[in-house]
């Protein structure tokens, strides 16, 4: 009987499956941005014609899903290098959504989603010993913060790019870096990459507050390794 119980506590106190908290915060996160887009179709944005600059990348997404169609992905890579979109994510996003989800105003807004759910699963990340009821009281109450609701009804980059730098920055002072294993750092260098390509008009910020956190993460890891 000790035994059991010794068991029982154990498997209660055992983080939640991976599988079952991924599958949550795409549920979520879906819902999430069907309730934005139901919104903005009868209150907000989606009950007029696209505005700027929304309406430029789903000109651009438009024009590359039609290169795509018509030469297969070296149309798409062609018309890259000849004229490179000003927000490689948010281009693809919409041209993706396009394909998707057809011809729409409000296809690119459901692909926003994913921005959503790249946020839950960041969080979800630093909710370790977390149990399945506290991360979902925690998903939800970040779902209340306005930006949220900002990175859904509009169609821009910002948003990723910022959410990107600060997971990167995050991530750089989580942890020392001289006990960091080597897939850490490299997942961390990703992760400014990608913030870096989301917006590249922007690059000289994201590559400062990189830099910074890199010293600063230094300077602690320093001053640790000197206690």
């Amino acid at each position: 009987p000790a035994g059991g119980m010794g068991a029982a506590r154990v498997h209660r106190s055992s983080p939640p499956h991976r599988g079952v908290r991924v599958t949550i915060c795409v549920l979520l996160a879906a819902s999430f941005t069907l309730l934005q887009i139901h919104y903005s179709m009868r209150h907000g944005r989606l009950l007029y014609a696209p505005g700027y600059d929304d309406v430029g990348y789903f000109n651009d997404g438009l024009i590359r899903l039609k290169q795509f169609y018509d030469n297969s992905v070296e149309g798409l890579v062609r018309g890259y290098v000849q004229t490179p979109p000003h927000a490689p994510f948010s281009t693809f996003l919409a041209t993706a959504s396009f394909a998707v989800f057809g011809r729409y105003d409000w296809a690119p807004y459901a692909a926003d989603g994913l921005i959503i759910l790249g946020l839950l699963l960041f969080v979800d990340f630093l909710l370790r010993g977390a149990t399945l009821l506290q991360r979902i009281l925690v998903y939800l109450t970040v779902l209340t913060l306005p930006f949220c609701a900002a990175a859904v009804a509009e169609f821009r980059p910002d948003i990723a790019c910022g959410l990107l730098t600060a997971a990167g920055i995050v991530l750089l002072l989580r942890q020392p870096l001289w006990t960091a294993s080597n897939r850490y750092k490299v997942f961390t260098g990703l992760i400014f990459g990608a913030a870096i390509l989301v917006k590249p008009a922007i690059f000289p910020v994201t590559t400062a507050l990189f830099s910074l956190s890199l010293v600063l993460a230094t300077i602690c890891d320093w001053i640790c390794f000197r206690m």
